[in-house]
């Protein structure tokens, strides 16, 4: 079964009083779940669960221009049902100026590997700044990429061969993500660049591997990832 883009949703809490932020989000049958939870002034997300089921972390990073806030990559194989339940990411204090998260899910997945690149990697504070990820991919793999760029004000332009999914900005979270897919066999150059503004860029890619590459055995595979972890 082909991996194929199920669908996409965003969630804000600006000054809440909680520790949680939850968003409703429907998850075609069998679909594999990515989450990537940010917040600010050191409220790093702890965890985040969909319908209930605790989601797998595949990797962290340093958000742009503050070692006090984070970028989280949580992962969910054979998520969803078709109907809505809630994610729910939970962070270490309560909301204050904002809890954020993007999301999305695809049908035909099952497995994930992850690679990033280093935290403040792009120093040059020039016009334009490029997240580029260089992943080994298989046939039937699909390249995820979720960048974060700051100040806010930029715009960002996908790179050759990738489709854009999520492209938004928050004037409160100084910062405007990108989420963008591309297919392809061996080394795969995925990336995206934000112009318009004298910053840094970071992000998380995964390659989503197609569910007939995985061997679960008997049972469920729900909430089966497996990962490895590379610096770019």
């Amino acid at each position: 079964m082909a991996i194929a883009f199920d669908t996409r949703i965003n969630g804000f809490d600006f000054n809440g009083t909680g520790t949680t932020l939850t968003v409703a989000y429907t998850v075609a049958s069998g679909g594999a779940l990515l989450v990537y939870p940010q917040a600010t002034d050191g409220r790093d997300c702890t965890g985040v669960t969909y319908n209930g089921v605790a989601m797998t972390l595949v990797q962290t990073i340093l958000a742009p221009l503050s070692e006090n806030q984070e970028t989280r990559c949580f992962a969910l194989a054979n998520a969803g049902d078709g109907a809505s339940h809630n994610i729910v990411a939970t962070y270490a204090g309560a909301a204050g100026p904002l809890f954020r998260l993007e999301a999305i899910s695809y049908t035909g997945a099952h497995a994930v590997t992850a690679s990033l690149i280093g935290a403040n990697a792009a120093t040059d504070f020039g016009d334009s700044e490029t997240a580029t990820f260089d992943l080994a991919m298989s046939t039937g793999d699909l390249a995820v990429m979720h960048a974060c760029s700051s100040p806010a004000g930029e715009t960002w332009t996908p790179g050759s061969g990738v489709t854009e999914r999520q492209d938004g900005s928050s004037a409160t979270f100084n910062a405007i993500y990108f989420v963008g897919e591309k297919s392809g066999t061996g080394t795969v150059t995925i990336s995206a660049t934000a112009t318009g503004f004298s910053g840094i860029v970071n992000g998380i890619a995964v390659v989503l591997k197609p569910a007939s590459e995985e061997s679960v055995g008997s049972g469920s595979s729900r909430g089966r990832i497996y990962t490895y972890y590379g610096l770019h």
